[in-house]
């Protein structure tokens, strides 16, 4: 069977059906595009639970229950973000969860930097933004869940990215949000699943750490902070990262802090 050069304006059979063949060789297993959905996460996390293989894809046109971090309402308009969740089969022992994480942002950021997106950078932990006259304005989102099955950890780690405006600010009213299609031409959001996908699949197969190329798209590094986490707040500049995604913050007289997870904000731009 050949495949012609597939778009988003195809069947979501014909989507899924070229982003499995495209990436069977990358190592992915089933690469399903729907619709709609309540939420890729979700969808991935129960196919996982079913013996989905590692590598295993799901994208959806439209999600009705997506979820952001700390169970946030993630919405967006039909058709008008790349809603994709990633399946990982990780070893109980692993210990480096966070990697998961850093994986996905950091092959986004580098895509869109490719298809001259170049201002687009990663807020720590699982943001791309872009700043714009003054204002910080949010691109895309990552979010990774967990579930222990026997001796393994099923990781997915889904990310939303703005692709068209549409009607994203009336959505979100209250939220400083942009879309690819605010700063230049927006690309097909199967042919960027596919670049995101291929990234992915060469970082996840090589045994090198991303460390240094995800610290140089962080444009949380070197910035004075404020970490709400486990209750407590910190504040302090981000001095560096670990190899598993935790933050350093020096404090000033209290020392260092290591930060694996916590809403951030930029005291300064």
């Amino acid at each position: 069977m050949s495949f012609p050069k597939v778009n988003e304006n195809f069947s979501s059979s014909e989507k899924s059906a070229f982003l499995h063949k495209s990436l069977k060789d990358a190592g992915y297993g089933t690469v399903s595009w729907v619709s709609s959905t309540g939420s890729t996460n979700a969808d991935l996390l129960e196919a996982g639970l079913g013996g989905a293989k590692n590598l295993s894809v799901v994208i959806a046109d439209h999600q009705t229950m997506g979820r952001g971090r700390r169970n946030r309402e993630w919405l967006s308009e039909e058709n008008s973000s790349l809603l994709m969740s990633i399946l990982f089969r990780a070893n109980k022992n692993q210990g480096q969860l966070g990697s998961y994480s850093m994986m996905v942002s950091l092959s986004a950021c580098q895509v869109l930097h490719e298809l001259g997106f170049t201002s687009v950078r990663i807020k720590w932990p699982n943001d791309l933004i872009i700043h714009q006259e003054k204002s910080t304005y949010k691109l895309a989102g990552v979010l990774t869940q967990t579930v222990i099955q026997k001796d393994q950890v099923l990781v997915v780690a889904g990310i939303g990215i703005n692709v068209r405006s549409g009607n994203l600010k009336k959505l979100l009213p209250q939220e400083e949000v942009i879309a690819l299609e605010d700063i230049g031409d927006p690309p097909d959001r199967v042919m960027l699943a596919l670049r995101v996908l291929e990234r992915i699949g060469e970082i996840s197969k090589s045994n090198a750490s991303i460390l240094d190329e995800y610290v140089s798209l962080l444009d949380t590094i070197g910035r004075e902070v404020r970490i709400t986490t486990d209750g407590k707040e910190i504040t302090g500049t981000v001095v560096a990262v670990t190899p598993v995604g935790a933050l350093i913050v020096d404090t000033g007289g209290t020392g260092r802090e290591e930060v694996f997870v916590g809403d951030v904000v930029h005291l300064r731009t």
